[in-house]
């Protein structure tokens, strides 16, 4: 998942190219046979953004990039910016990411350009056997959440909700709880994704 930033002229054409860069850093690794998601693996995802978003300069197609990953066995999660990436355990914890800006100012986060150091993500894992379900989503919904414990709330209790439905049911769900969504503080973009496990009986 990819949030352009709204100052940046072309940050729509930024957005699409983090996710195609995610996917194709993905696959390298797994043809390189990697252990895990390291500094190579998000340099590959500079890299490819960079040729995705050829000619424009990367300044004016900044974009934040959220992603959850299977490999080898273990759930990733990762941010580079603002928003939210969680991983839901079996036991009921949540494994969250956030940006923190209690030390800049509510309007600046970190984002893809052409020099992000590696050191600016944020990376979690956690092992596939014990993971239910993986929930991504812009600042636009995690900045109206105020607090860790209440964001880790948010993420248990939609996870739970839409794990009791179908998948249509739960995608209608999820679209109407953002287009009515009930205490904005901006009109910044509402964006929310989540992969569920879920055990299928063998016919």
């Amino acid at each position: 998942m990819s949030d352009g930033l709204g100052s940046k002229d072309f940050s729509h054409f930024g957005s699409t190219a983090t996710c195609m860069a995610v996917e194709r850093a993905v696959f390298s690794m797994w043809i390189n046979e990697c252990d895990a998601p390291d500094e190579d693996f998000l340099d590959e995802i500079r890299d490819c953004w960079l040729e995705h978003i050829a000619p424009l300069e990367p300044r004016l197609a900044a974009a934040t990039c959220l992603f959850g990953i299977i490999f080898d066995s273990m759930v990733w999660i990762g941010l580079l910016g603002d928003g939210c990436a969680a991983a839901i355990r079996d036991d009921g914890r949540v494994v969250i990411l956030t940006d923190d800006k209690t030390d800049s100012f509510s309007n600046m986060t970190e984002s893809l350009s052409a020099t992000v150091p590696a050191d600016k993500w944020k990376l979690a894992c956690i092992p596939e056997s014990k993971c239910t379900a993986v929930v991504l989503c812009t600042d636009g919904v995690s900045d109206d959440i105020e607090g860790a414990d209440n964001l880790r709330g948010f993420m248990k209790g939609f996870v739970e909700s839409s794990s009791e439905m179908a998948t249509v049911s739960a995608a209608k769900a999820a679209t109407d709880m953002l287009e009515n969504w009930p205490t904005p503080k901006h009109t910044d973009d509402k964006t929310i994704a989540c992969l569920l496990k879920k055990e299928v009986e063998d016919e």
